[in-house]
């Protein structure tokens, strides 16, 4: 099934991963509740929560279906306006799949990006008028950290170039009936229009 959810792949691709065995029925229900969304199917309530545990199971599942292999060990801590996301990286798998040969012209970056390496990006979320955007904030890879300008830079640099499909730092549409998602510490709430 292909999630029509931007939001769900925005907070994987910050690289989310599980602290803890996650219930069996995660990505079930999960899926249930993308449906009741994309069908306009709403409680009374008009809001659908999905819980930390829904929202990694839905975030492996298209990673493992576009990098199969690339994640594992996920993590996610969300706040109030904002997740941090943990996972380690396969970074040779990674390039193996993008079909690079590994080289940079930069030698610490390529050795900061080769083999496993726990990556961590935290961002803040904000979501309204059926639109969301999400602005990292911090990115940690094998305990090297990266903020403020230098990440702007990074992400101008090597994000962008290589995922030009990713939305990061602007706005982008939710699904047709969706107002917002307000993420707080239990859940991200989609919020009907």
């Amino acid at each position: 099934m292909q999630y029509s959810l931007r939001f769900l792949p925005v907070l994987i691709a910050a690289v989310l991963v599980i602290e803890a065995a996650m219930p069996a029925g995660s990505l079930n229900s999960a899926n249930q509740k993308v449906t009741a969304i994309q069908k306009n199917r709403w409680p009374s309530s008009g809001a659908i929560a999905f819980s930390v545990p829904e929202l990694i199971a839905l975030g492996m599942e298209q990673a493992n279906r576009n990098l199969p292999g690339v994640l594992s060990k996920p993590q996610l801590h969300l706040a109030s306006g904002a997740a941090t996301a943990t996972a380690l990286v396969d970074f040779d798998k990674l390039e193996q799949l993008r079909g690079q040969s590994g080289s940079s012209s930069n030698w610490l970056v390529s050795k900061m990006l080769k083999g496993q390496r726990e990556v961590s990006v935290s961002a803040d979320i904000t979501s309204g008028g059926g639109k969301m955007t999400v602005h990292p904030s911090r990115v940690s890879i094998a305990d090297v950290e990266v903020s403020g300008s230098t990440l702007d830079m990074l992400i101008q640099n090597f994000v962008t170039p290589h995922y030009p499909n990713a939305v990061i730092n602007k706005p982008f549409a939710l699904p047709n009936h969706v107002s917002r998602i307000d993420v707080n510490p239990a859940a991200a709430v989609a919020r009907r229009k």
